[in-house]
């Protein structure tokens, strides 16, 4: 396959110092509602970004579900590849893309565990079928066919489903920021900001 004469125009908007808030995370807000008034599938996804002990990077599409006291929120499975590393090495990078708004944002950030009321609370609101798919699935582990089915044959029987412990929310408090906007000519716009020790942010614009 070759993809070296692939292009896309860019341009659609610019970004500038003077259209920067003070705090990245109106910005976030403000991007987030653009993209979704675009009606942008899945707009809340977001790449995510471990690594294991060796070093070697993984990353993988979670779902954003909540942004509460300048802290993203999302949910999984505490024993997935991504919970055993972050339970390691709780650094993570952040990724979201919206092609059609010619639009990224990367972040780097600390997980933590949120307290399990909170994970609880979240499970019980969920459909029944992500219920039982949570409970029955060690996600990330190993498994054949036959396994699969049986699986779904015995989620397909649950109806009283408790909350599994290993599943639950991570917050993640987000140290940097890259807001960029595709520009003319590969003249990308890339501001960022970058957490101070005192809660501030230094702004600060990169190179395309």
């Amino acid at each position: 396959m070759d993809l070296k004469d692939l292009r896309s125009d860019y341009g659609l908007l610019s970004l500038s110092e003077s259209d920067l808030p003070k705090s990245p995370w109106d910005l976030l807000s403000q991007w987030l509602m653009d993209a979704e008034k675009a009606e942008i599938v899945d707009f809340n996804a977001m790449v995510i970004s471990t690594s294991d002990t060796s070093g070697q990077p993984s990353s993988r599409v979670v779902l954003l579900k909540s942004i509460e006291s300048q802290k993203l929120l999302f949910f999984t499975d505490y024993s997935s590849q991504k919970g055993r590393e972050i339970e390691l090495n709780p650094k993570v990078a952040v990724n979201f893309f919206w092609p059609s708004l010619q639009r990224q944002i990367r972040m780097k950030a600390i997980a933590t565990r949120v307290p399990v009321k909170l994970s609880q609370d979240y499970f019980l609101s969920r459909p029944i079928e992500s219920r039982r798919s949570a409970f029955i699935s060690h996600q990330s582990s190993r498994i054949d066919y036959n396994e699969l089915i049986q699986a779904k044959q015995a989620a397909e029987l649950l109806t009283d489903i408790p909350y599994p412990d290993r599943w639950g929310g991570y917050w993640l408090e987000v140290l940097y920021f890259e807001f960029w906007q595709g520009g003319k000519f590969r003249l990308h716009d890339r501001l960022c900001y970058e957490l101070k020790e005192n809660n501030s942010f230094n702004i600060f614009r990169l190179s395309p």
